[in-house]
């Protein structure tokens, strides 16, 4: 199966072999969904300590692209406030 998703990645397959791994992927696919849940996953208590909760914070708009951002995640320039990735565009223009 690896094989020919690789070759479907890299060149394509011809006809027979895309219903070759739809059929295997098929299979698979039932197999795993079919499975108990304790052959798939392995449950043990976690390393290390719990880590605290996280804050929540107010959400915000921002002023250049209208995404919905926790306030954290802003930075404020030139009186807007703008997601990250917004700030380091005009960032970078100046």
């Amino acid at each position: 199966m690896v094989a020919l998703q690789k070759k479907n990645v890299e060149e394509g397959l011809v006809p027979e072999e895309q219903k070759k791994l739809k059929e295997v992927m098929a299979v698979r696919t039932k197999r795993i969904m079919g499975a108990k849940l304790d052959e798939l996953f392995e449950v043990k208590p976690a390393s290390g300590p719990v880590p605290r909760k996280a804050r929540i914070l107010e959400s915000v708009i921002c002023q250049a692209c209208g995404e919905v951002t926790m306030e954290s995640r802003t930075r404020r320039l030139l009186g807007q406030t703008l997601c990250i990735p917004c700030f380091e565009a005009v960032e970078k223009r100046h």
